[in-house]
């Protein structure tokens, strides 16, 4: 009885700590870009392509600060398995919390997602933003915004 239940706490400490271990990986941008200081920086960690890249509510993590022209804006996404994600950022001047646009559908706030693709008249797709996250690393990511 004495080694079973040593036996068992030690297969579930071998256990807690190789979760922990499957979960140390990170993500790290760096967002260049901010034209002015109002409003924030906000960034949208997505694991599929659902709601990708405006759609927070569909975000794995969502994380954000005050803009800032002066300041390093930097994003970190802690606690991650090894996979494939993308990465969504919006200057939100305005504080609204929606990827504001004009009537032709045009953003009016700038914006930008990992790998930095863009387009004018479409947004970018998860498939051409994803990145690949090893486990138990950190991958660093530089972020401009349009």
């Amino acid at each position: 009885m004495k080694y079973a239940l040593i036996h068992s706490t030690i297969a579930l400490l071998v256990g807690l700590f190789t979760a922990q271990l499957a979960l140390a990986a990170e993500i790290h941008a760096e967002i260049t870009g901010v034209k002015n200081n109002q409003g924030h920086v906000q960034c949208a960690l997505f694991k599929s392509e659902k709601g990708f890249p405006s759609e927070t509510t569909d975000a794995l993590q969502v994380v954000g600060q005050p803009a800032s022209t002066t300041e390093p804006i930097t994003c970190d996404f802690r606690d991650l398995a090894a996979g494939t994600y993308a990465v969504a950022v919006l200057h939100d001047e305005n504080d609204d919390r929606v990827a504001n646009k004009n009537l032709l559908g045009i953003p009016t706030e700038s914006y930008g997602v990992s790998n930095n693709h863009t387009h004018a008249m479409s947004a970018p797709t998860f498939e051409e933003s994803k990145v690949t996250l090893d486990a138990n690393t950190r991958l660093s990511l530089s972020i401009q915004l349009k």
